[in-house]
């Protein structure tokens, strides 16, 4: 797939340990049934998603996400949004073989039609 970047993606067929590096990314995900290996540290959940996510570990702060963190949790796909903290990511995650996918969030309609067919639900 392409990215928001204008990167070409490779995403896992089926994608089993997804990390987050925003909240409205996971929101989004965590709204069709997803389950997330890892999320960026945020005070502004949505109460009805707050339960469901207090387990995942933290990444750390949207516009300071922890590398080492990150790799810790062993990703299959990185999910984070078009913004130069997160595109610096893609470098070194690419060098360890991890898929970073960078979009820009319009909708929740418009986002579930650029999930993987895997993991919408």
């Amino acid at each position: 797939v392409t990215d928001s970047t204008g990167a070409k993606v490779h995403i896992p067929a089926e994608p089993k340990r997804i990390v987050f590096l925003n909240a409205s990314n996971l929101e989004i995900f965590t709204s069709i049934g997803g389950k997330a290996v890892g999320r960026p540290t945020s005070t502004s959940y949505p109460d009805d998603i707050k339960e469901s996510i207090k387990d995942i570990p933290e990444v750390g702060m949207i516009h300071a996400p922890n590398l080492e963190k990150i790799m810790s949790l062993k990703p299959d796909l990185v999910v984070g949004t078009n913004v130069p903290f997160h595109v610096m990511l893609r470098k070194p995650l690419e060098m360890a073989g991890v898929p970073l996918y960078l979009n820009m969030i319009n909708s929740l309609p418009a986002e579930k039609r650029k999930l993987p067919p895997s993991v919408r639900r």
